[in-house]
């Protein structure tokens, strides 16, 4: 699948399925399984970073480290930007209440893209990437 035949599948909510050795809660498709490093703000500052590994689905996105998993329903996350092409800043909402992560993957833009078209389709992002997208098939969204 192309870039711009992935996009118009998210467009029209109609995600590729992908198998994958993954467990994912039922109903969920996942379309990427990546490693990346993510950020968590604590107080004023940012951690270390961790390796994760990230699973990107039609419904969240989530981060297995060594001793946890992370499941972010994108109802879950108010707010997002994406600050490059491989890293999103997200803000939210935690059982543990407000936090903030920043996620360093090569899915970050379809992460970010699955994100907006669920909860702020409108965000000033959106155009932009989809057109880049749509315009460079060496896109990591395209491979």
């Amino acid at each position: 699948m192309d870039t711009a035949q992935l996009i118009q599948s998210v467009r029209d909510g109609d995600y590729p399925q992908v198998a994958t050795a993954v467990a994912i809660p039922a109903g969920h498709r996942a379309l990427t399984v990546t490693t990346g490093v993510v950020w968590w703000r604590y107080g004023t500052g940012w951690d270390q970073g961790e390796n994760i590994e990230v699973t990107t689905t039609s419904h969240d996105v989530i981060l297995r480290s060594w001793t946890q998993v992370l499941p972010w329903h994108w109802e879950a996350i108010e707010a997002a930007q994406l600050l490059a092409d491989d890293l999103i800043l997200c803000q939210g909402r935690s059982t543990d209440g407000a936090t903030a992560f920043m996620l360093r993957t090569e899915a970050a833009q379809l992460t970010f893209c699955l994100w907006a078209a669920h909860r702020n389709p409108t965000h000033p992002q959106v155009p932009a990437l989809l057109e880049a997208l749509s315009a460079d098939p060496a896109s990591p969204i395209g491979r």
